[in-house]
């Protein structure tokens, strides 16, 4: 995802799925990343409705199910 934004570095954060939860890592941005209004060190767990902030920009993480059978 491109966010066009000063505040955001090119290389600013990932999300993994690691098969049991999804992680956030900051990748040594300038500005950070904020999950659930704190500024995380590293990596945090993201849960289904948390709050990201990235620059400017505020994202929900929402987690879809997968429907089985398609």
């Amino acid at each position: 995802m491109v966010l066009p934004d000063g505040k955001v570095s090119p290389y600013h954060a990932v999300i993994v799925n690691t098969g049991e939860s999804f992680m956030i890592t900051d990748l040594r941005s300038v500005n950070g990343v904020y999950v659930r209004g704190r500024r995380i060190a590293t990596t945090a767990t993201l849960n289904d409705g948390d709050h990201i902030r990235i620059g400017d920009h505020e994202l929900t993480f929402e987690v879809i199910p997968h429907e089985s059978g398609r």
